[in-house]
């Protein structure tokens, strides 16, 4: 038996953002491993993650389909990498040196940088005031509460949520800062729910049932996601919301997906199988639907008018498929693709294939290319691309060796060759893997050449041999500058051990690094250094 999955998730009070990305989700309950945390908000979708999922961002910026997307191009932290919001969709992290201390969380991620997880690279995300960026509609449910959605390429407990709303006092046209803010939630992470999001390469989600304590209108939804780990790695997402005055809307349907998505192709003798699930994805079935496919019915225009029938005429107080025209939902069988799932709150719905056959068809295999330079200079950040990759692919995993960072997990990825006297070759592995396990694995060697004209008399820093550095240490960064261990106490921090899931450039006490760069110089433990030229 072989099963293909199209399921979409729509949990209370949703109401996807307009012109946004919508959902399109397989919830299945199955233990979710500890291991290193990423993710983004998937509920109200955030800035990076919406830009992320619609892509087209890698070519001449006019030609990005939305302009809120667009204008975060435009007016980068990082005009050499632009694109780093969008492809560290899941990493706009930083980290506290003590997150139980909001001053110190502050420091971290500073004014101005909020959206950005207080990264100047990814400035993008604050350079564009909320007043340009499109915005989810939030229904509040009865008791004026939304359930927010984290979508996770890994998840990590123990963990502690926040959830901030801006005040009613802020300037939607103004960078975001903290005194905007207003606390909404505040709790320890719950146990995640397994299941693939709107990208791939999530794979769990974390629901936080969240008060609005009667905000309404046009907002900004804050949400900081925070490991409690040795690393103090937390994570920063800003989203944008329209907040609905009611808790019942006059028209009670809610569009929730694509009817038929593109791709979605059954055979003779397979089954068209549509649920409606009460309350969750894993909640009670009030819809369970099967239309056989025939010869006289495989083409889709054909069996997909006999299933929107069945539904809209069997099961009308559940679901609805069709075009919507002002309070009417009227089946558009001229243009299929026009056709929506619309249900009601707190309702999802799941369409699948079913083919009987002692031999199931299996998926073409995926086969992993990498799109890549052959070389770069060292110290300077490269963009690579597994779009050219074929076959059914589930997930995507890369791993680098003479770049920063080590691991990644979207399809395309942006990494800085290390600082070098000498040539490397650098090596870049892609695993790519379908629904059923299969992988296929690509590698390539991209040359890493000196810059020239620095003579690099310091060793580099080895996250592997940090226990060897004192006061008076210098070593040359991971940006490619040199840096000397300071003085007791803060020499300490300098050997203080990397955990094995926190990667260099998020490493507070890495010379260099990008979390380094986002604290005082108080609190950190190296200080630039000058280096001898030739």
């Amino acid at each position: 038996m072989k099963l293909h999955f199209n399921a979409q998730l729509h949990r209370k009070p949703i109401l996807w953002s307009m012109g946004g990305i919508l959902a399109s989700q397989l919830l299945v309950m199955l233990p979710v491993n500890k291991a290193e945390a990423h993710g983004a908000v998937g509920f109200p979708i955030a800035r990076q993650y919406q830009c992320q999922l619609e892509a087209g961002f890698w070519g001449d910026p006019a030609n990005i389909p939305n302009s809120d997307c667009r204008q975060a191009i435009e007016n980068p932290g990082d005009s050499s990498n632009p694109q780093l919001p969008f492809t560290q969709w899941n990493e706009l992290s930083a980290n506290p040196t003590n997150p139980s201390i909001q001053a110190t969380v502050e420091l971290a991620v500073p004014n101005g940088l909020l959206c950005a997880a207080g990264d100047p690279r990814k400035a993008g995300l604050d350079n564009v005031p909320a007043t340009k960026w499109r915005k989810t509609l939030i229904i509040p449910d009865e008791n004026g509460h939304m359930q927010l959605r984290w979508e996770n390429t890994t998840a990590h407990n123990p963990a502690y949520m926040k959830i901030y709303i801006t005040k009613p006092s802020y300037d939607l046209t103004k960078a975001l800062r903290w005194e905007d803010l207003e606390l909404l939630y505040a709790d320890k992470a719950p146990t995640p729910t397994a299941g693939t999001g709107q990208s791939p390469s999530t794979n769990s989600f974390y629901f936080l049932d969240v008060p609005l304590k009667g905000h309404t209108g046009n907002a900004i939804i804050y949400s900081y996601w925070q490991r409690e780990d040795a690393g103090n790695e937390g994570f920063f997402n800003c989203s944008d919301v329209n907040i609905s005055e009611g808790s019942t809307p006059s028209f009670p349907w809610l569009n929730n997906s694509q009817f038929i998505v593109q791709g979605f192709t059954p055979a003779i003798n397979d089954q068209i199988r549509f649920r409606v699930m009460g309350g969750s994805a894993k909640g009670a079935e009030v819809v369970d639907v099967r239309i056989p496919i025939t010869a006289q019915n495989q083409a889709q225009a054909v069996w997909s008018k006999q299933l929107a029938e069945t539904l809209n005429n069997n099961y009308p107080e559940h679901v609805r498929i069709g075009v919507r025209s002002g309070n009417d939902i009227a089946y558009n069988a001229a243009n299929v693709a026009t056709n929506r799932v619309w249900l009601q709150t707190g309702f999802s719905s799941a369409m699948s294939i079913i083919s009987e056959t002692t031999e199931p068809d299996q998926p073409q295999p995926p086969v992993a290319q990498i799109t890549a330079p052959s070389s770069v200079q060292d110290n300077e950040t490269i963009a690579l691309s597994a779009s050219a990759s074929t076959g059914q692919i589930a997930s995507y995993r890369w791993e680098f060796q003479h770049f920063e960072p080590k691991v990644a997990t979207t399809q395309n990825v942006t990494v800085r060759a290390v600082a070098t006297q000498q040539p490397l070759a650098g090596k870049v592995t892609l695993t790519v893997t379908n629904n059923q396990g299969v992988q296929s694995r690509a590698e390539k060697t991209i040359n890493i050449l000196p810059s020239g004209g620095i003579e690099q008399e310091y060793p580099l820093w080895d996250r592997n041999n940090v226990i060897s550095y004192g006061p008076g240490t210098t070593v040359i960064g991971l940006d490619g500058q040199a840096w000397t261990c300071k003085p007791f106490p803060y020499s300490g921090w300098c050997a203080q051990t990397v955990p094995d899931n926190i990667q260099s450039n998020n490493w507070p006490y890495a010379p260099g690094s990008a979390a380094a760069a986002t604290l005082q110089e108080g609190h950190r433990a190296w200080l630039q250094a000058v280096r001898a030229h030739n």
